[in-house]
């Protein structure tokens, strides 16, 4: 190789590492947790509404939830172990929901809640961890915060649907859902209901199991905001002290 040659190599290299600096944030955690945060919006304020209007807004939440398991298994970044249980969990979880979708007749509804039940508390175990890391508070991490909070009431929908299927009447309705293709959004609105106390009444809870979930997600949801904005306060205070 001759010393022309050499020396376009090594200018070559520092922009060949700044392209890969320029595109480092598009795939970095930070960045992760915004896309997570807007297809989880875009899940529960416009496509669970949109079943009770279409036959159409029950593909597009199964592709939309579809997608928020993989983007919340791709958002992960450190961890083998962790990386592996959660990338085991989404694929067990979106073999089995797309299964039932092709297959309703076959028994995997409970399993499907359990997994996805499963995959959204790790989710939110690893948002948290992320949020609480040492650094500025920045857009992101807000949005994992706010993430957190709206995965707390999918949970729990995901716990009703649960019960739901093992008694049937576990929940009363003052307006039963057309089928089951609009059980599921009925359930996210109770839960978020429930979640922030509004209480309107209009679904209540029957069975014992299912009054203690609805009991446990009240105080979830009145404890949690406190907690949190106490630890994000006291993450504040200790940054400003090492200024």
């Amino acid at each position: 190789m001759s010393e022309t040659d050499k020396q376009a190599r090594q200018e070559q290299i520092p922009v060949t590492i700044h392209r890969f600096n320029i595109l480092a944030p598009l795939f970095s955690a930070d960045q992760g947790m915004g896309a997570f945060f807007g297809l989880l919006v875009a899940l529960l304020f416009v496509i669970y509404p949109l079943v009770e209007f279409s036959a159409r807004g029950r593909t597009a939440v199964d592709v939309f939830f579809s997608l928020l398991l993989i983007r919340g298994a791709l958002t992960i970044r450190k961890g083998i172990v962790l990386k592996s249980l959660i990338f085991t969990m989404v694929a067990m979880t979106f073999t089995v929901h797309w299964i039932k979708r092709f297959n309703p007749s076959l028994p995997v509804y409970k399993l499907e809640a359990v997994l996805s039940m499963i995959c959204l508390a790790l989710f939110i175990c690893v948002i948290l961890f992320h949020v609480f890391q040492p650094g500025p508070m920045t857009l992101q991490r807000v949005m994992g915060v706010v993430s957190v909070y709206l995965l707390l009431g999918l949970l729990w929908a995901f716990g009703y649907q649960l019960i739901q299927y093992v008694s049937p009447d576990a929940l009363h309705f003052e307006f039963p859902p057309r089928g089951a293709e609009t059980m599921m959004a009925r359930l996210v609105y109770f839960s978020f209901e429930t979640l922030t106390t509004v209480g309107f009444g209009d679904i209540t809870a029957v069975h014992p199991f299912a009054r203690a979930l609805v009991v446990s997600e009240a105080l979830v949801g009145q404890l949690f905001p406190v907690l949190l904005i106490g630890g994000l306060l006291s993450m504040a205070l200790q940054s400003r002290d090492k200024i």
